[in-house]
């Protein structure tokens, strides 16, 4: 074990120790030490009330404080506050330290208060963490590490360099963290205020285009009345001095007769006949700056059984499923939408052609060629009850395919001869179904490489045509759906 001085070595230590527990703005030891950027540390109360002081002086909440030793500034975190500052570790051990200290100096002024050693505490134990005398080394610590008080001292204090280190390399990381956020934040108001900017921009562009849009509508409007307009002004200010002229030589029996002339239809009643004929088409038609629903969206070849509201309700789901929806999820949006306004059982086809049979038994039917595309929507008669009540199965009904009739017919036969007893799940239904049609009456409906594939539900199908080349048979036996699916 090295020997130093026999001055006692612990004013020393203490004197290390108080310096780096001790607040510089209290001068006592640190409560909850908090550590600034710049290393120094303060109490945590300390540090809150220095704060507010600064945000006093000037007049609004303050992002950074001051240190009270060095004024280097250090970022206050935004949602915690000065408490989720880094915590001062060392100053926390320091004050540990401290009161081990005191406690040894109680007993006895840092001499070992054991049984018969009264001697000076003059040595640390590494393994054991204490201060220890010249009797407890041989007696107790003869084998552990054992360092000078001045040793451990100087071991503390690199240490503490170290961590000062270590801390500064957090705060550094800390900061590139802080910087790339900030500069994330300008990247993306700036990104925000050009989008915005790019936004009116265009939108100023289209303001425009409609403004000349109506400008042109006017002035084609007017320049249909324009010329009918001028001939109607001269014959009415030709007319009227006429007519004032007359009402001044009343009394006048001769002069008034000389009107007589004028006052015969003539050339003012064709004027007239070509004004009247002219305006009314235009009076008739509807505003027109206000586009036509249909128009607007090139509704055309439309055949429905629908009420008005019905009807105006159904454009208007369709034209919402072609602004906001890709084509796989228009029917499911549409069927969706009349389920919820007009009851369940709606059935919606897409396609882009027109060879589709629909309105088997149809409460409703709307058929209409919209965007390019062909919608037909039916809703069938509600069904209440079992499905197949006492063993018996409903007549099937076709509600649209896109077949032969000859093909229709021989699955329409299929379905007649379905077996309400043995045949429980849709899962065996399906099955069933697809097996038959290698038995059909009069022939094969099934081809080489052409496979009819089977699908049976309780609730309603939303038929959208994918591919126009496949061909499908949608059928309703009560309340269930079948649709039978084959691709060519």
């Amino acid at each position: 074990m090295a020997r130093r001085s026999e001055e006692d070595p612990l004013l020393t230590l203490r004197e290390c120790l108080e310096n780096i527990a001790t607040c510089s703005i209290c001068f006592e030891v640190m409560d909850q030490p908090k550590q600034l950027s710049c290393g120094h540390a303060f109490c945590l109360k300390c540090l809150k009330k220095y704060v507010a002081t600064q945000a006093r002086q000037q007049g609004k909440l303050v992002s950074e404080v001051d240190c009270a030793t060095c004024r280097q500034s250090t970022t206050i975190p935004k949602r915690s506050g000065i408490k989720g500052l880094a915590s001062f570790f060392v100053a926390e051990r320091a004050k540990d330290s401290l009161d081990k200290a005191d406690k040894a100096r109680t007993n006895n002024k840092s001499r070992c208060n054991r049984p018969k050693h009264n001697r000076q505490l003059n040595s640390w134990c590494t393994d054991c963490s204490e201060l220890i005398c010249d009797v407890c080394y041989k007696s107790e610590h003869l084998r552990h590490n054992i360092l000078t008080v001045n040793e451990a001292l100087e071991i503390v204090n690199q240490l503490f360099e170290a961590c000062l280190k270590e801390n500064s390399e957090y705060k550094s990381q800390i900061d590139k963290i802080n910087n790339y956020k900030n500069i994330l934040k300008q990247q993306k108001d700036n990104y925000v205020k050009d989008a915005i900017k790019k936004e009116e921009e265009e939108f100023k562009k289209r303001v425009r285009d409609i403004e000349i849009k109506a400008e042109e509508i006017e002035k084609n409007k007017l320049g249909e009345l324009e010329d009918t307009l001028n001939d109607l002004e001269i014959v009415y200010t030709s007319s009227k001095n006429v007519t004032d002229n007359f009402q001044q030589s009343k009394g006048d029996v001769p002069q008034q007769l000389l009107y007589m002339s004028c006052f015969k239809p003539g050339e003012k009643q064709g004027c007239l006949q070509t004004a009247t004929t002219a305006l009314r088409p235009l009076l008739s038609q509807p505003d027109p700056f206000i586009p036509s629903q249909d128009n607007s969206c090139g509704v055309s070849s439309i055949v429905s059984s629908m009420e008005e509201d019905m009807h105006s309700f159904c454009i208007t789901t369709i034209q919402d499923a072609l602004k906001y929806y890709l084509p796989k999820g228009r029917s499911k949006f549409i069927v969706q939408h009349m389920n919820t306004k007009y009851g369940k059982s709606w059935n919606c086809y897409i396609g882009k052609e027109a060879e589709i049979s629909h309105g088997f038994e149809s409460e409703y039917f709307f058929q209409a060629e919209i965007g390019g595309n062909l919608f037909i929507l039916s809703k069938m008669a509600s069904v209440e009850g079992e499905c197949f009540p006492n063993g018996t199965v409903s007549r099937p009904v076709i509600v649209s395919d896109n077949v032969d009739i000859e093909t229709r017919e021989k699955v329409l036969n299929v379905m007649k001869t379905f077996p309400a007893n043995g045949v429980n799940t849709r899962n065996d239904i399906a099955k069933w179904i697809t097996n038959s049609l290698d038995n059909i009456p009069g022939g094969r409906l099934r081809k080489q490489n052409q496979e009819w594939h089977c699908v049976v539900t309780g609730c309603v199908i939303a038929m959208q045509k994918g591919n126009i080349s496949s061909k499908h048979i949608l059928i309703r036996i009560g309340q269930e759906r079948i649709l039978l699916l084959r691709s060519v």
